[in-house]
């Protein structure tokens, strides 16, 4: 049976704003944090010097066997049972939900970055220019055509994928080949994030050439990078190393500034679009506190990495926003040729709403049939990408069940759940696809279909009850 690619774009209405918490410490520890990923708030795994691999699993933070003594640099997963680690000496770890596997990479360079659009469809960076790819069998290098060292990578797709390094080096992958982009600058890039292709950014630190031996005293400025199709330098801010990047969207993003030797401590900084403003986290900063990575999970709540441990902000995704509920606006629904569902939606942070269901059915006579909940989690209603949507593979949202729908007619709908479990079902909004083949069915056939299954909801929608309690059992 052929999968099924489902396009969910929301619109959302500004009603209010409110205050964001500060940063506190999440888990307090002398062990150096390199790197923070989470497949949820209460699955979160943390890396660091000397194999260094933690996690948290909604009560507690505990230390796991990862079978090497390499620094650990980076971390990034399709779900808890599927996570990949790199670090030193070209080390490359994969966790299966079991245990921590080292893996052969091919390699003996520092490896930086690492980032996927699935578990066999992943990259990795390093130093000397060095790009591996993963297909799920084997990691195979790949030609980069530089000599600079990498440092972290990001992408929108398998054939949109962005690696930066040092003096400035941003690269570019098509699907086909690396290609070296203008970046505008010489400034050591540490990092990049984005929301789409064309709405990705970059931070990193420029540092003025003078002649104190090693330059450690020598002027530098963070700066924080924008592509939309060029790249300029949009932000920057002297006396600041920058060294991380992770937002919500383009005007809700966190910036580390990692401090510098035995001043100028760690900070974070949120960009607004416009202005970068320091976050509250002045209450536990000393001289030699540094802070290297981020990630938010889906319920507001934004990580850090550190040299002193695991630092948590609560609600802390910025401007934090009261919306109205969510209106569905679109819903398509069409086969790709390989096992893949991607969801995409485009909404903000709801704070009356627990999340998104989604629904498919088939019409016998003048009655739905065969009603299947696709999703065996709530699909996060926050915005992942606030401009065009966000995005998820099978693999990488693993709550999608990709098997479930039948050959033939399937009509398909949105359910928002608020809280106290009441739920708005878009029934203006059923899409009405085919499955497979579509064996000579007419488009004014489909419409029909469309229309009726429309009405049918309409009829018998029980306003403010969910859909899954309408079909439990009394």
């Amino acid at each position: 049976m052929k999968s099924y690619l489902i396009y969910l774009v929301i619109i959302i209405n500004l009603l209010s704003t409110a205050p964001a918490d500060e940063w506190k410490f999440f888990y307090h520890s002398q062990q150096q944090f390199t790197s923070i990923w989470g497949n949820a708030a209460n699955d979160i795994f943390a890396v660091g010097f000397d194999g260094l691999i933690s996690h948290y699993d909604g009560s507690q933070w505990q230390e796991m066997a990862s079978g090497t003594f390499s620094n650990l640099m980076d971390i990034w997963g399709s779900s808890s049972t599927d996570v990949f680690v790199v670090g030193g000496g070209g080390t490359i770890l994969h966790y299966d939900g079991n245990q921590w596997n080292i893996m052969n990479s091919g390699t003996a360079f520092y490896l930086s970055g690492v980032w996927g659009t699935s578990n066999t469809d992943i990259f990795a960076v390093g130093h000397e220019g060095t790009i591996l790819h993963y297909d799920g069998n084997q990691w195979t290098t790949m030609t980069s055509g530089i000599g600079a060292n990498l440092n972290s990578i990001w992408g929108s797709s398998s054939m949109d994928v962005f690696a930066v390094g040092k003096v400035g080096t941003i690269l570019h992958y098509d699907g086909s080949q690396w290609t070296t982009m203008t970046s505008g600058t010489d400034a050591d890039l540490k990092d990049i994030w984005g929301t789409s292709s064309t709405d990705v950014f970059a931070v990193g630190t420029f540092v003025s050439f003078c002649r104190i031996p090693h330059g450690i005293l020598c002027p530098y400025e963070g700066r924080v990078l924008h592509y939309d199709g060029k790249w300029t330098t949009i932000t920057s801010l002297t006396s600041h190393y920058f060294t991380g990047i992770w937002g919500t969207s383009s005007t809700d993003l966190f910036v580390i500034s990692a401090g510098v030797l035995y001043w100028n401590g760690g900070t974070i900084f949120h960009y607004n679009g416009n202005n970068l403003t320091t976050t509250a986290i002045t209450s536990f900063t000393k001289a030699v506190f540094s802070i290297h990575d981020l990630w938010g999970s889906s319920k507001g709540d934004v990580f850090a990495a550190s040299n002193e441990g695991i630092l948590r902000c609560s609600n802390c995704q910025q401007p934090t926003q009261e919306y109205l509920p969510t209106t569905l606006a679109n819903l398509t629904v069409a086969t790709l040729p390989e096992n893949q569902l991607i969801i995409q939606w485009n909404t903000a942070l709801e704070i009356d709403s627990l999340g998104m269901n989604l629904w498919c059915a088939q019409l016998t006579g003048n009655q739905f049939a065969n009603l299947i909940q696709l999703n065996s989690e709530l699909i996060p209603s926050k915005a992942i990408l606030t401009q065009l949507g966000a995005s998820y593979s099978s693999v990488a949202y693993p709550t999608i069940n990709t098997h479930l729908l039948e050959r033939g007619i399937q009509h398909c709908i949105l359910e928002d759940l608020n809280t106290g479990d009441q739920c708005t079902l878009h029934c203006d909004q059923i899409k009405t696809v085919v499955i497979g083949e579509k064996n000579g069915i007419a488009t004014a056939e489909l419409k029909a279909m469309n229309a009726k299954a429309i009405e049918l909801c309409d009829d018998s929608q029980l306003p403010g009850v969910c859909l899954a309690q309408r079909l439990a059992p009394n």
